[in-house]
């Protein structure tokens, strides 16, 4: 078994399981080595893809020592029974999707979702924490005391490395914004349907997939759009990035699209921009850009195809 910092995302927990039941329920699902995992539940907050009397909930953990299997393969899947029922617990490290990091205090009220996305070749949990330490602002500060909101994390892959993707940034603005409408809906004791507000928070290329995504929702899933409140964007590059930093690590693979189309004054960066001004001009609508305006590190492949980071003006 391995000792690891790795945070990890449980799927399918029981409703009512107090946070005892959780615990013994991770152990079973991680098998033989379950008992000595020893796993610490940090936050729990119901599965936002299915109605809220049906829902199951999902917790992010840590393990004071990782099973080997899980370790290995950043994933596993069991059937573990409780309370007289088989549930299907997933535990994964990827957090692809949605990940509710809390429950709002009551389900009628002044409610908003703030759904939080990460940027090029990042991780939709660890890209909001500081480099080898433990507290995430998101799960630890905002999801614990703003009582009325519900914090989501979306994950989407963007690897750079050895990557057989061909999608683009108006792929991934299409599954968001079909994602933001597929976990939104009246609240139980609602008479009549009052869409939740929403503020997205972004980083680096999150912001372009935002500003596609509410373009897209605009026309689709005009409930959603207008329910749009504000943006928060931490470093996006609207006038595009210095792509010979990234262009080493893509090489000729399909996802060399995805970072021609963030060259300065690129065609496609223009054109978001203009339709993304055009749509989101309501004069209550805030948007805060928070920027560098120092050099910051970039990666850079070495001669051994190793990548580490290096001091450079990566952005425009």
């Amino acid at each position: 078994m391995a000792t690891t910092k790795t945070t990890y995302r449980v799927q399918g927990i029981p409703a009512n399981a107090s946070p005892d039941d959780i615990k013994t329920i991770i152990s079973k699902a991680l098998g033989e080595d379950g008992i000595k995992a020893d796993p610490t539940i940090h936050s729990l907050g119901s599965n936002p893809y299915k109605p809220p009397n049906t829902s199951t909930k999902v917790a992010t953990v840590t393990f004071a020592h990782t099973p080997e299997n899980l370790d290995r393969r950043g994933e596993l899947t069991a059937d573990v029974p409780w309370d007289n029922k088989i549930h299907h617990i997933s535990v994964d490290s990827s957090f692809q999707g949605f990940t509710p990091l809390n429950d709002t205090e009551d389900e009628i009220g002044d409610m908003i979702d703030v759904i939080a996305i990460s940027g090029l070749s990042s991780h939709p949990f660890g890209s909001w924490k500081a480099r080898g330490g433990k507290f995430m602002w998101l799960r630890d500060e905002v999801a614990k005391t703003a009582n009325r909101a519900r914090v989501l994390l979306y994950g989407y892959n963007t690897s750079l490395v050895n990557s057989e993707s061909f999608q683009d940034i108006g792929d991934i603005a299409k599954r968001l914004s079909s994602d933001v409408n597929a976990i939104r809906g009246g609240r139980p004791g609602q008479d009549v349907f009052m869409p939740t507000p929403i503020v997205f928070i972004a980083h680096s290329l999150g912001g372009l997939v935002v500003k596609e995504a509410i373009y897209k929702m605009s026309e689709q899933y005009p409930d959603d759009f207008l329910s749009i409140y504000g943006l928060l964007l931490f470093g996006v590059p609207n006038g595009g990035i210095k792509t010979q930093y990234w262009m080493p690590i893509v090489d000729r693979n399909p996802n060399r699209g995805l970072i021609t189309s963030l060259e300065p004054d690129a065609y496609y960066l223009r054109s978001l921009q203009d339709n993304f001004n055009r749509v989101f001009c309501f004069p209550d609508a805030r948007v805060t850009s928070v920027y560098e305006t120092m050099k910051s590190a970039t990666t850079k492949v070495s001669r051994k195809a190793k990548f580490s980071f290096h001091i450079a003006d990566a952005f425009k």
